[in-house]
Order: C-alpha cells, then structure tokens, then sequence
C-alpha cells in the first residue's frame, strides 16, 4: 500500500515550544557572557588590579523597596541613612568611611572633597549626600553644594522646594544673589545644603567665571567639610574645572557600569588638574556569582539619579537660564 500521508504525526505546538526555549536560553547565554566578558569593574579584586587608583570604600547594595505594597504602588524611596528602614550595615558603611576621610583630609589639611563620577546613575549623588549627614551625625559642620547645574538632584533627596526666583546655587556663581539667601538648613542639623531646582545650559561658562572662583574660595571657610556634588566627567567639564579648588577628590564607581579605560581616563584628569584622588568608592556592589556580573535593576535607577537621561528634561518642571 501506498501511504497518502506523513506516518509521524506534525505537532506544531511541541516544535514552537522547543524553539522558544532553544532562542530563550540562548540570548540568556549571550548576555550571560557579553557582562561576564565586559571589561568594567565586577568585584573589589577588580579595583586595585585594573584601576590606577586605590579601593577607599565599598558599599554593598541596599534594597529600601521591601513589600508588596511598595512594590504594587512602585514608591521611590531615597536611599538616605535618615531613612527609617535603612538596614544598619548601610549606615555603618557611610560611619567608616567619615572616620577614613576625616583621618586623610587631617593629615594633608583639606577640608572640601569633590565627588563625582564617570557616567551618570553611578550613585555620586546619593554617595555625597549621605557622606555629608555622616560628618554632620559625627558633629562636623557640613556644606554640601549641588554643582551639577546641568542635572541637580540634591534638592531632591532633601525634599527641598524652591520658589521662582528664589537665591540658588547657580545664581550665587552668577554673582546674582548672596550666599546667605541660598544655603539652608537641613532638619535642624550641622548640615547645610546649597542647591537647587534649575538647569543652566550654560554650565561650563559659568562655573569658569572669575564670579564663580569667588564665590567657590569663599565656601571654604563655610563649614568644617564642604563637599561638591559634581556633574559626571563622561558628560562635562564642570567637574575639571572644579578640580582646581577641591583639597581631595573621590570617585564613585558603580558595579558593572564604567568600562575600566573610561575609569583611568577619569583618574588622569584628578592627576592633571593637581586634585588628589583619595580613591575609588564602589558602589552597590551585589555579591555572588550573578551579583559579579549582572547588578542592574530591582529600580536602582529611581534611588540613584532618578533614571532620567542626563540631557533629557526632567518629569518636574524646571526654570531654564
């Protein structure tokens, strides 16, 4: 007999099934080694290898959006060690690199540290913020100054308004408004904040004005520690040209995110512009062999920068100048 049909029956179901999962588990594959193989910084062994520049600190990821409630509500919660439900190891962490800092900047005499960062979303703002209530709890007068006029974000994490024409960061660098009228007072602490709401295109002139090196020198006999939140140097020359008046510099480093030659690149411009790089401070660091290679997610963005590209207009309306 002659069959007038295929004897194994087609299932059409079963071969798309194999399909999807052969394709699943492949593109799972790729990635798995495109970020194993990425040359950024993965663990703190990785520091002192592949960076020209010294581990100062390492702080480990912190989750603050437990429960189904924020998770359902997708609260953004700051990642503050004012905060209520910041676990105790975070705030130790922050405790012991004061005690290191204050112990470095004694010896050599300075007392404003620049922070910044290679890419933005490393967390530099969250790191200069919560560094500037540590010295504060340990009874230090504390100026933090939000120079990242392009992108400010301390103000945010303050949960500090502004009025429109109200005294701010970049119109004290104009020579506009007086320094007294723009510094507040957070919560009755010995940390001051001097900020504010709006974006100024024209970040770069005006830091370089010879208004700005003023003002910037005047800030040195502010406070005990002035810290100078600083914009990315992948993004701006801001924080170069910053460079000139700080005693000491950090850099933040997030886990996974800046390849090691952007890194060094940002290393050579401390030593070129005679700021002392006191070290690398990495950044959420997850451990574990999934935490060494894949660290994004989980919302990191909304606790560290808010998410937004850097030259894109933020959700809140700001003023331009």
């Amino acid at each position: 007999k002659v069959p007038t049909a295929p004897v194994d029956a087609y299932d059409e179901v079963d071969l798309l099934s194999k399909v999807f999962l052969g394709t699943v588990a492949g593109v799972c594959a790729v990635l798995f080694l495109y970020f194993y193989l990425r040359d950024d910084i993965k663990n703190e062994s990785q520091v002192e290898k592949k960076l020209d520049t010294k581990l100062f600190a390492t702080i480990y990821h912190e989750n603050l959006n437990k429960g189904l409630l924020r998770i359902r509500h997708k609260e953004k919660t700051e990642l503050l060690i004012s905060n209520p439900v910041t676990s105790f190891g975070y705030i130790e962490t922050f405790q012991k690199l004061c005690v290191k800092l204050e112990h470095k900047l004694k010896t050599q005499k300075g007392q404003m540290i620049l922070v910044t960062s290679v890419l933005e979303n490393e967390g530099k703002s969250t790191v200069s913020a919560n560094l500037a209530m540590s010295l504060a709890k340990r009874g230090k007068t504390v100026l933090l100054v939000d120079m990242d006029l392009r992108k400010p974000t301390q103000y945010q994490l303050f949960n500090q308004t502004y009025a429109k024409g109200a005294a701010q960061v970049g119109s004290c660098l104009a020579g506009k408004d007086d320094l007294e009228d723009a510094v507040r007072q957070i919560d009755e602490t010995t940390l001051y904040l001097l900020g504010g709401n709006r974006s100024y295109k024209n970040a770069t002139r005006l830091i370089v004005s010879n208004q700005a090196k003023e003002t910037v020198l005047r800030l040195k006999n502010a406070a005990d520690y002035v810290i100078l939140d600083t914009p990315p140097l992948y993004h701006a020359a801001d924080a170069e040209e910053l460079m000139r008046y700080a005693d000491a510099g950090l850099i933040v480093v997030r886990q996974n995110r800046a390849k090691v030659k952007d890194i060094n690149d940002a290393v050579d411009v401390f030593y070129k512009m005679g700021c002392q790089l006191l070290g690398c401070v990495l950044n959420d660091v997850k451990t574990g062999l999934l935490g060494d290679v894949v660290s994004r997610g989980d919302g990191y963005q909304y606790r560290y920068g808010y998410g937004y590209g850097y030259y894109q207009q933020k959700k809140e309306p700001k003023e331009n100048t």
